[in-house]
């Protein structure tokens, strides 16, 4: 979920000049960076790790609240609500595909005329002579 992890930053003092370094990983290497550049880091970091806690932690905030700081509700849940409808109608299709092939050949070349090649009833029953 994030970019970066706590273990990702850091710093410390130079024992021989008194300055402070600091530290990103970057590509699993620590690299040193400037002041400025660690805190702009670090603090989208923060940002996130608040966000993501304030989010799983139910307790903490409203759902209200939580919509009215300008989320959506599908930030919530993670996932594009079209996602699920296309799951939904894929489950369908997959569901409707077994039960055709349960059926024999004549069956499903009616099923072929009428969904497919948009046949009227009326002329299958005539075609397939059924009064």
């Amino acid at each position: 979920m994030f970019d970066y992890s706590k273990k990702d930053f850091y710093s410390r003092v130079d024992n021989t000049t008194g300055d402070r370094k600091f530290y990103i990983k970057i590509n699993g290497n620590f690299m040193e960076v400037s002041r400025e550049v660690y805190y702009v880091f670090y603090n989208s970091y923060r940002k996130d790790l608040r966000d993501y806690k304030a989010i799983t932690n139910l307790d903490a905030i409203s759902l209200n609240q939580w919509l009215n700081d300008e989320h959506e509700l599908i930030d919530l849940i993670g996932i594009d609500v079209n996602y699920i409808g296309d799951i939904y109608l894929n489950d369908l299709i997959e569901e409707l595909l077994r039960i055709i092939n349960q059926l024999d050949l004549e069956e499903k070349e009616l099923i072929v005329e009428l969904l497919i090649n948009e046949k009227k009833e009326r002329e299958l029953a005539q075609e397939y002579q059924v009064a």
